[in-house]
């Protein structure tokens, strides 16, 4: 008799111990995981509307690493408002002159989107540091652009602007039907 309840008081520190806890620890898992979900419906969608946004498409190359989910939104955003403030329109046209056919290189290699991410966090991490972030300041991101930015400018001045959009004539086709 003396087993059955040595036996029973087991089951019992068993059930107490372990089953609880694989009960609570597969409930945490769950909604971890439902939480991992609604996060990244979230970040879709956010990064479906910044693609979409006009406002984005001066910055091709970083908006397609955000579509790629190698760069984050805010550092397209931060880039996005260090065009406004300090290129002009004709630095965007030589930008785009050269920026839209290497977005279609990405698209196919991962060598060459592994080079441009360099590139362009470099860049982001500047102009992070441009705007007061010191841990993110980026002297290979200062070179980037003290060289980049005039070539962009004596390109956009000798060539016709070049339209972003056919980037994205795709998607908008896929998006109507």
């Amino acid at each position: 008799m003396s087993n059955w309840n040595q036996y029973d008081d087991q089951a019992e520190r068993n059930r107490a111990n372990y089953g609880a806890y694989d009960y609570r620890t597969q409930d945490a898992q769950r909604m971890a995981e439902e939480q991992r979900r609604r996060d990244q419906a979230s970040q879709d969608y956010w990064n479906n509307q910044m693609i979409q946004s006009s406002q984005t498409k001066k910055k091709v190359i970083c908006t397609e690493l955000v579509r790629q989910g190698l760069m984050t939104p805010t550092d397209l955003r931060l880039g996005q408002r260090f065009v406004e403030e300090r290129l002009s329109q004709t630095h965007v046209d030589g930008y785009h002159a050269w920026a839209i056919a290497v977005v279609r290189k990405m698209r196919k290699s991962p060598r060459t989107t592994k080079l441009f991410r360099r590139l362009a966090q470099a860049r982001a991490d500047h102009i992070a540091g441009y705007y007061g972030d010191a841990s993110r300041s980026s002297l290979f991101g200062r070179v980037l652009c003290a060289i980049g930015e005039p070539m962009c400018w004596v390109i956009g001045a000798v060539k016709t602007p070049t339209d972003y959009r056919s980037l994205y004539a795709k998607e908008r086709e896929h998006s109507v039907t």
